[in-house]
């Protein structure tokens, strides 16, 4: 392959819509681009989708024989970055996403005149049809990483991570992906990292189109009990995370009380009824900012059990 300075790294293992996926990037009005899909050992024949653009794309395609997606996405996440030869560029795809036809060339266009470590395009959400279910607020020009944490646990923003375009260098300087489990909220917190220093700078026109299918991680749908729990616990590590980011940064925590407390809680209060009261509970003793105050501790105690009080005056009247 000859040097060029973006990647378009997919971690890849199913297929329903990898073929949509290729077929954006293949439709690029800017074809300066490597991409390389890593199969996470998936049960579907990968390889015979990716066959079909080979003539199409500067393309690379590993299949992996052990499956990390499952117990560590992270790790995967990693591997595939390892595929990359040297772009100074990189953007982490999906398997089932799109990206919109001048993406590429507006990243290119935008590099010009702009200097910045994490690039960024505005984000539409479609549904496994391929429907516009939503179309994100765009992202002002340049946004602080404080200013995207609070934009985005506010609700004034939306963000994934394949409308991310990372500096390489400075990506693996900051430490790489921040890690928690099954990777949630790590995309967040590695965009904070990285764009601690220049900010995000948001690529204008262009768009990526996030797919909920019902399928991925993010998706509300269809979620398994188990990981329910894991979401609810890798959020109180994001939040003490996040706490400790911002202190040694010497700036102020950026959310209020409020918001935190919401963003806490949020994925805690979908695991009852299906765990008891104690057990959801018992996620609060995790929470950092909870364990010098009892006041606080006893502020969102008592949101918990007001919405686990109403809960089961729902199910009482279902029975």
């Amino acid at each position: 392959m000859e040097q060029v300075k973006l990647a378009i790294v997919i971690p890849a293992y199913k297929a329903e819509f990898l073929d949509e996926a290729l077929e954006s990037l293949a439709c690029q009005t800017n074809g300066g681009f490597h991409v390389y899909v890593g199969d996470d050992c998936s049960p579907n024949d990968l390889a015979a989708i990716v066959s079909r653009y080979q003539d199409k794309l500067a393309l690379r395609y590993q299949r992996f024989p052990e499956n990390k997606g499952k117990s560590d996405l992270i790790a995967h996440w990693n591997r595939c970055l390892e595929m990359m030869e040297g772009e100074e560029y990189f953007c982490l795809f999906s398997d089932d996403d799109r990206m919109g036809t001048s993406c590429v060339e507006m990243f290119y266009q935008t590099l010009e005149h702009a200097s910045a470590d994490v690039y960024h395009f505005n984000l539409s959400i479609i549904n496994e049809r391929g429907s516009l279910l939503c179309q994100c607020p765009d992202y002002p020009e340049l946004l602080s990483s404080a200013a995207f944490f609070r934009s985005l646990y506010t609700y004034r923003i939306d963000a994934r991570m394949p409308e991310f375009i990372f500096n390489t260098r400075h990506f693996f300087q900051c430490g790489g992906f921040v890690p928690f489990d099954l990777a949630f909220r790590s995309d967040n917190a590695t965009v904070m990292v990285c764009a601690s220093d220049k900010g995000i700078r948001t690529i204008p026109i262009a768009r990526v189109f996030w797919r909920d299918s019902g399928t991925n991680l993010s998706s509300e749908r269809n979620v398994p009990l188990e990981n329910i729990r894991r979401k609810a616990e890798a959020t109180i590590d994001f939040c003490n995370w996040a706490r400790a980011f911002f202190a040694r940064n010497g700036q102020p925590y950026p959310l209020p009380l409020s918001k935190e407390r919401r963003l806490a809680l949020r994925d805690v209060k979908r695991m009852y009824p299906a765990c008891s009261w104690r057990e959801t509970a018992a996620l609060l003793h995790a929470l950092d900012c909870l364990k010098s105050s009892r006041l606080l501790f006893l502020y969102y105690w008592v949101d918990l059990w007001l919405y686990v009080k109403k809960k089961r005056k729902v199910l009482r009247r279902k029975e």
